[in-house]
């Protein structure tokens, strides 16, 4: 599958898809934050 992509292309996409997900974990903490301290 990953046969027509080079390392740097692969560690590109790897980065990329860390940063989407480790920013989709802060948001949803953040979200969870602000809805904890509004109900309180």
């Amino acid at each position: 599958m990953f046969g027509n992509l080079d390392l740097s292309t692969l560690q590109q996409f790897w980065w990329l898809l860390c940063s989407v997900v480790g920013a989709l974990f802060l948001f949803l903490t953040f979200v969870q934050g602000g809805q904890s301290l509004l109900w309180q």
